[in-house]
């Protein structure tokens, strides 16, 4: 009897066969059961939802790159009702501020609402806990050169933003600065999407605003005509940690992106500066006079922050 041996060759590429059918059904098997597990044992299984977004994170994925998140979301919403599961670990609350409301008698009476928060004497209010942080951002950057180092300026600008946003929003200092370092609540909101899943946790902090010891913020005046059954337009406590939420996320992301490349703008031109700081000589705008009031009435200040706006808004519509 002749027994036939198989080649190397043969060999070799049976094992590949092998392979490719054994990886496959190992992927199937994994889809299969990674399935089952997120729409009926995962945390977020009762969240009503699309079966498909459940699954994968293809779904929203898909939606964010063609800039239909939000109106697709809002459609989910109007489907499955106040909370929607958009992803295997993304649960979207219909309320997730004004900058994403497409209603537009919605976004008007919510303006409204919320413009008191942006009134001039509420604004003036904020000035000292504003002042205060960036008196101490600049301690910390003048520390560095004095020690002959290369300040991050994105990084303090970051930094200055949190505090300032976490302290006119929630009343409360993240201590940022004060620490010199991102904490793990600023990094997780680097994402958006992980943003989109503590939105519920972590605007607790505005309920203590309303109930604690007076401390001005931007929804000072919101708190104040919150119950208050003669005033026309007003928002909910669950409105406010909305907009509280939205502060948060756009203002310590987009702003010192924004402020950065507007202070590498002016050092990196050497006569955007000069002019820059002949208007303030000529204004005599001092360290102490470094107010609100004082800086809208320099033109030039004006339209470097507006052409800076134009080039670099980190945020665009």
């Amino acid at each position: 009897m002749k027994l036939h041996l198989m080649s190397p060759q043969l060999i070799s590429e049976l094992g590949f066969q092998h392979a490719i059918i054994i990886i496959a059904v190992a992927v199937i098997f994994y889809l299969f059961t990674n399935a089952l597990y997120q729409i009926y044992f995962s945390p977020l299984s009762k969240i009503p939802g699309p079966w498909y977004a459940a699954v994968s994170r293809l779904w929203v994925r898909s939606r964010a790159l063609k800039g239909r998140l939000i109106f697709d979301a809002h459609a989910l919403h109007e489907r499955y009702g106040r909370y929607v599961r958009i992803s295997p670990v993304i649960s979207s609350g219909e309320d997730l501020g004004i900058a994403f409301i497409t209603d537009h008698d919605l976004y008007k009476r919510r303006r409204k609402a919320y413009g008191n928060a942006f009134s001039n004497s509420n604004v003036r209010l904020l000035e000292p806990v504003v002042r205060k942080h960036i008196d101490s951002c600049m301690k910390k950057v003048k520390r560095e050169v004095e020690g002959a180092r290369t300040p991050d300026l994105k990084m303090w600008a970051q930094l200055l933003a949190a505090d300032i946003i976490g302290e006119i929003s929630y009343g409360v200092d993240f201590k940022m600065l004060e620490n010199e370092k991102l904490d793990t609540f600023l990094q997780d909101t680097t994402s958006f999407f992980v943003t989109m899943a503590m939105r519920g946790q972590f605007p607790h902090e505005v309920q203590g605003c309303k109930g604690g010891e007076p401390r001005p913020t931007l929804f000072s005046k919101i708190f104040g005509l919150m119950d208050n059954p003669s005033v026309k337009h007003s928002l909910t406590m669950e409105e406010v940690k909305a907009e509280a939420f939205i502060n948060n996320l756009t203002g310590s992301h987009t702003t010192p992106s924004t402020a950065t490349f507007i202070i590498w703008e002016i050092f990196r031109n050497e006569d955007i500066r000069t002019k820059l700081e002949q208007e303030l000589i000529e204004f005599n705008v001092s360290k102490e006079g470094i107010m609100d009031e004082t800086l809208q009435k320099l033109p030039y200040l004006s339209l470097i922050l507006k052409e800076g706006l134009r080039l670099y808004a980190a945020a665009q519509h």
